[in-house]
């Protein structure tokens, strides 16, 4: 009797398997909530079924055709919870890498609308604007006192208990912060208010983790391929060697967030630190290691410099890249006190989307971006809002990855920056592009032309390699920047 129930119940599961698989219509917030790309049918290879890979390429089709895929992801996150399997602390989000983005292509269906401009009266999002709804960059203080200013005492001039000096006092920011120090000196993000683990007093925001706890930090293991990063040096060095003496090269290795979660986590995989000193000291010396490590080492501790809930930076994290970068470079950066501070509130990244842990989900983000308000003015925007508030993602940042897109600005100093990039390099573009005249920027995965096209300039072009410190061990992404040489 035993035995036939067995093989009831075993067929019975293969039923509902099948109609999980084929009967019902793939989860159609899969690849939104995913951030890449759903699998699509393997082709028949003989020489893939030997190798193993058709039999992967099977299974990751099949695992992407199940129905109602987020609503057993989100089910599986309370049951480990539940029993046990996650013990607090940081949790580790299992990605393919490889495939790891490709959810960032702009989607040319979708409906975007730009920010207003800064000091727009009443922006919706609390961009610029008097009476900005988050109080970020408004004129008008809550209670009339100091001057214009936010009505949390935010950016603009003047807080909202009338500190700031003489009116130009955005707390923990921007000239002038709360009390009245430094009336004429720009301060770094987060100086006001400081406390551990990147919560920072939510009365004095400026690049803020409002929503931190410990047990809603989300990562992605790291790990180097040795073949693949020696490819990379070797691509780089080609281009050093291949392109005239008056193009500059700069190579810039972004750490990601695991990097600095070793000493308060029990995480595994190597040391960002090693790989990217290795990768710089192989470069020709003709190639610029920009040490972005050290900036962002120096203020991750208690800065909001990563989301928690995806795999990317915020913008105050690129923010001091693109400091590194003006130092390597030689000039003189645009400095973040001629920004005005916007944000949206409850953002979900990739990590906690695809995981749908509750934990996380109860914990968001903050997605941050910055408006500069000097009087440059450029070709084409780099901020971009759905129209459907549920399709906020990264792609708030440049509409995500394009093939190109050619900025120019109004700040006529002859130079070009050309940028080679995946989707890292989104929240760094609006920060460096104030400082060219023109910024270039190619994504390798989506562009069929060649970079040499861009390089022309006799008077010299500044060429940038921009990616995660992972990136190097993607072979697939090594050998497409190999190809647009």
């Amino acid at each position: 009797m035993a035995l036939k129930l067995n093989i009831i119940f075993f067929i019975a599961a293969l039923l509902l398997l099948g109609i999980f698989l084929f009967a019902l219509p793939p989860d159609p917030d899969a690849p939104r909530y995913e951030n890449r790309s759903m699998a699509g049918p393997p082709v028949f290879d003989a020489g893939e079924v030997f190798s193993g890979k058709f039999t992967d390429d099977l299974e990751a089709f099949l695992l992407d055709r199940i129905a109602y895929r987020t609503g057993f992801l989100a089910f599986s996150s309370i049951m480990e919870d539940v029993y046990g399997v996650r013990i607090g602390g940081a949790i580790r989000a299992d990605i393919d890498h490889g495939d790891l983005g490709s959810g960032m292509v702009a989607d040319p269906n979708a409906v975007y609308r730009e920010p207003p401009s800064p000091g727009t009266p009443g922006a919706a999002d609390g961009s610029g604007g008097a009476g900005a709804t988050d109080g970020s960059g408004g004129a008008g203080a809550a209670d009339g006192s100091g001057g214009a200013g936010a009505a949390d005492g935010s950016g603009g001039a003047g807080a909202a208990d009338g500190s700031g000096a003489n009116g130009a006092g955005a707390a923990g920011g921007f000239p002038g912060a709360a009390g009245g120090e430094g009336a004429d000196e720009p301060q770094t993000p987060g100086a006001a208010g400081v406390y551990p683990n990147g919560h920072v007093n939510p009365k004095l925001p400026f690049g803020v983790d409002t929503n931190y706890h410990p047990d809603a930090v989300m990562y992605s293991d790291f790990y180097v391929d040795t073949t693949s990063v020696s490819r990379y040096v070797e691509v780089l060095n080609e281009y050093r060697q291949n392109l005239p003496e008056s193009v500059r090269i700069y190579c810039l290795l972004v750490p990601t967030q695991v990097e600095f979660l070793h000493e308060r986590y029990n995480t595994n995989g190597s040391r960002q630190i090693l790989a990217v000193q290795r990768i710089y000291d192989m470069l020709d010396s003709g190639i610029t290691p920009v040490d972005a490590y050290n900036w962002i080492a120096g203020h991750v501790a208690d800065e909001y410099l990563y989301f928690r809930t995806d795999h990317h930076w915020t913008a105050v994290g690129a923010y001091y890249a693109y400091l590194a970068f003006a130092q390597a470079a030689g000039f003189a950066p645009v400095t973040i006190d001629n920004y005005i501070e916007c944000a949206f509130p409850d953002y979900i990244g990739t990590f906690g989307r695809s995981t749908q842990n509750k934990t996380v989900l109860e914990h968001p983000d903050t997605l941050y971006y910055y408006q500069l308000d000097n009087g440059t003015v450029f070709t084409q925007g780099f901020f971009y809002i759905p129209e459907d508030m549920d399709d906020l993602d990264y792609k708030l940042f440049m509409n995500g990855d394009h093939p190109i897109i050619d900025y120019t600005s109004s700040n006529e100093n002859g130079k070009t920056l050309v940028v080679i990039k995946e989707s890292y390099a989104n929240a760094f573009i609006p920060w460096v592009s104030p400082s060219y005249e023109r910024v270039i920027v190619i994504d390798p995965r989506l562009f069929e032309g060649k970079v040499s096209e861009y390089l022309q300039n006799p008077a010299g072009v500044d060429l940038l390699f921009l990616t995660s410190a992972f990136t190097p061990s993607l072979p697939a992404f090594v050998e497409n920047v190999a190809k647009v040489r």
